[in-house]
C-alpha cells in the first residue's frame, strides 16, 4: 500500500509562497545530496537508505543516471513507520508556510526534480482518494494548489481495492485530468506500485464535485496553467563528465560520479 496517497487531507487550503532557490543548486551523488538531511533522522537511516536503493540501481530506465533514479527510489522507500520515511518529511516540509524549512533539501530535490523532469509526462485521467468525506473544501470553479508531491495512480480499481479507499464507508475519489504527471513504477523500491507523481504547486481547477450516495464523493479537477511560476524548473548542470570514482580514500570509491562545470 501507498500510505502517501492518502496524504491530501494534509494539503494546506491557502497560497503559500513558490518552491524557489533549489534550481540554481548543482547536481550532486545522491550521499552527497542527502548530508544536510542526516540530523532530520535516527541511527543513520538516511545513509543506509540511500545506500540501499542505490547499490539497486544498477541500469535505469529513460536514460536516468544511477543517482538520478537512486533519489526517485529513496523518496518511495518506506522506513518502519511512514511518519519516519523521508517522503513525509519532505512532503510535510513542501506544506509549511515557512519556506526557510525547504534550504537543507534543496540538493535532494534539485536530483529528485532532476529525475521526475526526465521522464515521460503522463497526459491522462489518473486517481486518487481518501476514506473521509473532504468534498466540501472542493467548490466547483474555485482553483487550488497541492503543494507536496502527490501520489495518484492510473487504477480505478486499485484504489477502490479494499488496502486503499474500498466499496464503503466515506470516501472521496478524485478524478485528475493531468498533462504533467510522471509515472515512476519503472523507478520505484517497491516494483509492484502503479504511483504516478504530480509536481509540487500542482495547479487545477474543480470542474465537478458529485455525490453519489452511500458516502461516496467524486470531484473532477483540470490542471491548469499558474498566473505565477509557483515552482521553477530544475537548471541545467552546464557542462558535465561521467565517470568512476578510483580514489581509495574517497567515499564515493568505485561508483559513478558526475563533475559539474558552470553551474
Amino acid at each position: 500500500m501507498i500510505p502517501r496517497m492518502f496524504d491530501v487531507i494534509k494539503e494546506p487550503q491557502t497560497v503559500l509562497s513558490a518552491i524557489d532557490g533549489y534550481q540554481h543548486c548543482p547536481l550532486l551523488p545522491l550521499e552527497i545530496a542527502i548530508k544536510p538531511l542526516i540530523p532530520f533522522f535516527e541511527d543513520g537511516s538516511l545513509e543506509r537508505n540511500a545506500w540501499i536503493v542505490k547499490e539497486g540501481c544498477k541500469n535505469p530506465s529513460n536514460n536516468l543516471t544511477v543517482d538520478e533514479s537512486a533519489s526517485i527510489r529513496l523518496y518511495t522507500f518506506n522506513w518502519d513507520r511512514s511518519e519516519n520515511s523521508l517522503y513525509y518529511l519532505l512532503n510535510e516540509t513542501l506544506r509549511t508556510e515557512k519556506r526557510e524549512k525547504l534550504a537543507p533539501w534543496y540538493n535532494y530535490l534539485k536530483l529528485l526534480l532532476t529525475a521526475l523532469y526526465r521522464l515521460p509526462p503522463t497526459k491522462e485521467t489518473i486517481f486518487r482518494g481518501v476514506k473521509l468525506d473532504i468534498s466540501s473544501q472542493y467548490v466547483v470553479g474555485q482553483q487550488h494548489f497541492w503543494w507536496g508531491l502527490s501520489s495518484c495512480t492510473d487504477s480505478m480499481d486499485l484504489l477502490q481495492s479494499k488496502q486503499f479507499c474500498g466499496q464503503e464507508g466515506q470516501r472521496t475519489i478524485f478524478f485528475i485530468k493531468c498533462n504533467s504527471g510522471r509515472s515512476i513504477k519503472r523507478h520505484s523500491f517497491y516494483s509492484g506500485e502503479q504511483e504516478i507523481l504530480l509536481m509540487p504547486g500542482f495547479y487545477f481547477e474543480v470542474e465537478s464535485n458529485s455525490d453519489l450516495g452511500h458516502g461516496l464523493h467524486f470531484i473532477h479537477l483540470v490542471e491548469k496553467v499558474p498566473p505565477h511560476v509557483m515552482l521553477p524548473l530544475p537548471e541545467k548542470a552546464g557542462i558535465f563528465i561521467e565517470a568512476i570514482c578510483h580514489n581509495k580514500a574517497c567515499t564515493l570509491f568505485n561508483r559513478q560520479i558526475r563533475i559539474s562545470f558552470g553551474c
